[in-house]
């Protein structure tokens, strides 16, 4: 044995023995998701119409339409090329109760996704508020949305 070693006992089961270590578990900070408003923009363009509690979810709506004027298959096309989707009925009635908020909007009927029978889609009137129905081969305007 050399002097200044000191020699610790083996056992063939465990090996050398292990030391014993500490440490401190890192702080993990909790990822801060942005919250918005009615009327920010969003970093795609679109004006928040609809907004939860929370803040950080809610629907945007693009500030301008899609098209002057299509029928209700080519509104779907329009839409989903961008990307986007257009409203559901009740979706377009709150973009209609924040139709200031967004701007932009023609004293229209604007086109839904919804279908109300084959030949028909739920639109909603953006000059006095009404909702109906509408030929699917009738010639309105339609605004995309997204969900965020």
């Amino acid at each position: 044995m050399a002097l200044g070693v000191i020699q610790l006992p083996m056992s063939k089961q465990n090996g050398p023995p292990k030391q014993k270590v500490t440490t401190t578990p890192p702080t993990i900070k909790p990822i801060e998701l942005p919250t918005y408003k009615l009327g920010d923009r969003l970093p795609s363009g679109g004006i928040v119409f609809h907004v939860d509690a929370s803040g950080q979810h809610g629907l945007v709506a693009q500030p301008k339409d899609e098209t002057k004027k299509a029928n209700w298959r080519e509104a779907q096309r329009l839409a989903s090329a961008h990307g986007q989707s257009w409203p559901i009925w009740d979706e377009l009635r709150l973009l209609y109760a924040q139709r200031n908020v967004v701007g932009g909007f023609a004293d229209d009927y604007y086109w839904s996704s919804t279908e109300s029978v084959s030949r028909y889609a739920w639109s909603q009137n953006f000059n006095y508020g009404a909702q109906s129905f509408s030929s699917k081969n009738s010639m309105l305007p339609v605004r995309s949305v997204l969900a965020f």
